[in-house]
């Protein structure tokens, strides 16, 4: 069964949400604002769960294997990765899609600039792209790892991008040039 747990007090909050749990089951989870409401996924499958609005709990099939998940910071936007290179954006008060992009190889990891209009992609191919959401473009890609990165992360302010990849290596990447500021080797 999932749980949601106040982050003060640790206190579980009520009701739960009662999924039953399953063996190899959810491998990806975002929580949205307030904790109300959550996205899973199995990988075949994502599912929406509202802690306040059950008619918005919903469930989507996909016909590739979903590898990344992310929420945009004020909840209006999910992006979904595939093991294909396909993302997938909708807004999250009915689902329409807003914008679809395309990255060579597998999206391993997936982050929204604080705006909402800007979203980061990683995985595969060995570079990190930012993407403008309202266009589905490229604005630019972050060049330099030799090996997958396996995740990515965004700085609170959106201006500092951090990779890890398999060649062993940490880098820190100012988002606005794309510019490497800092290498770091992993022994």
């Amino acid at each position: 069964i999932l749980h949601l747990h106040d982050v003060t007090t640790g206190d579980r909050i009520e009701p739960t949400i009662g999924l039953p749990g399953k063996f190899g089951g959810y491998d990806h989870i975002v929580v949205g604002p307030e904790g109300s409401r959550i996205y899973l996924s199995d990988g075949s499958k994502w599912e929406v769960r509202d802690l306040t609005d059950a008619t918005m709990n919903k469930r989507f099939t996909e016909k590739d294997t979903i590898t990344a998940m992310a929420l945009s910071r004020d909840g209006k936007l999910i992006a979904v990765g595939r093991s294909q290179g396909a993302i997938e954006v909708r807004e999250t008060s009915g689902f329409k899609v807003v914008e679809s992009m395309s990255n060579s190889g597998k999206v391993g990891s997936l982050a929204f600039l604080p705006g909402g209009q800007e979203l980061v992609s990683a995985g595969l191919n060995n570079a990190a792209s930012l993407w403008a959401i309202e266009s589905g473009k490229r604005i630019r890609m972050f060049k330099g790892h030799t090996k997958s990165i396996l995740s990515a992360v965004l700085s609170s302010d959106g201006e500092q991008l951090v990779t890890l990849s398999n060649d062993k290596t940490v880098r820190s990447w100012a988002v606005s040039s794309g510019e490497e500021q800092v290498k770091y080797l992993i022994e």
